[in-house]
């Protein structure tokens, strides 16, 4: 329902809801008309949705620095009980990275996390040579040796993503940085 005013405003009075609540909603003329554009666009499917400019991720902070890689190091502390720290990275304001033992327990309790944006994601295949091995072939039930040593290699892929953090700087970080529980 609408009512014309008298400085060219309408007044859209409401229709679902508490019959109790009559509050007049005022939006000028023009408003209006975009509004039933935007209504009748929706309704046909032609509606414009902006995209989001990349993905969004969580990430953990720590004194207001993103935590941009981590790694277990075991160490012996407090009476001969062993207990896990991690060395964490965090990027400062100065854009530098500083290295910050964490016990593994503060580390997951502690820190807040904030929405990122990827950007973009690099893959990186690491290969890690481990000595050789002996060929053996299987015949049947015979384990057959060639005498011939190839290299033993383990091939993995290691993730980096550029994001943007919520105060607009873009940084690369470790893709195990991003949606930590």
């Amino acid at each position: 329902m609408e009512k014309e005013s008298k400085e060219n405003k309408v007044v859209v009075l409401p229709v679902i809801g508490d019959e109790n609540n009559k509050t007049d909603i005022p939006i000028t003329r023009e408003e209006y008309t975009a509004l039933l554009k935007e209504v009748s666009a929706l309704r046909s499917g032609n509606a414009i949705v902006a995209k989001p400019k990349g993905k969004i991720a969580t990430m953990k902070f720590i004194d207001d620095n993103p935590v941009v890689d981590f790694s277990p190091v075991r160490t012996t502390i407090n009476n001969g009980k062993e207990s896990l720290l991690f060395d964490v990275f965090l990027y400062d304001d100065k854009g530098l990275i500083k290295k910050k033992d964490i016990n593994y327990l503060d580390f997951a309790r502690n820190g807040d996390k904030r929405e990122v944006t990827i950007l973009r994601t690099d893959k990186e295949e690491i290969t890690k040579e481990y000595g050789s091995v002996n060929v053996t072939y299987v015949d049947g039930y015979k384990t057959i040796f060639s005498g011939r040593q190839v290299p033993l290699a383990v091939t993995s892929e290691d993730y980096q993503s550029l994001i943007e953090l919520p105060n607009g700087e873009k940084i690369t970080v470790n893709n195990k940085c991003l949606n930590m529980v």
